[in-house]
């Protein structure tokens, strides 16, 4: 879990609910680094980034992105928002992915 993470506030003015590539160096000076948890078998072994474009935050019908990281990725953490984690994945081909990751689905390096 991340628990020892420190919630820090978004930049001044930005939403709480906001989890974005330009923003996510300047949010915090507090990051982690998450590693996406593996799933009993009966589950998708993978977990979806959510959009941050609704005042529910990542929550709620409709908030999965495309993107999506597997057990045993490795993301950076920016901070804490409603059980979710701002989490930054830079895969080795293709473009990074940022967004909303549910706390639940990740522990901490």
């Amino acid at each position: 879990m991340l628990s020892a993470m420190v919630a820090d506030a978004p930049i001044k003015g930005n939403p709480e609910n906001w989890c974005r590539a330009g923003f996510f160096t300047r949010d915090t000076t507090d990051f982690n680094i998450g590693v996406v948890k593996r799933y009993p078998k009966n589950r998708p072994q993978r977990t979806n980034f959510h959009r941050d474009d609704s005042d529910a935050c990542a929550g709620g019908a409709g908030r999965a992105q495309k993107a999506f990281v597997v057990a045993g990725d490795e993301l950076v953490v920016n901070r804490i928002y409603k059980g979710y984690a701002c989490s930054w994945y830079a895969p080795a081909k293709g473009a990074s992915a940022v967004g909303w990751i549910k706390r639940g689905g990740l522990g901490v390096l």
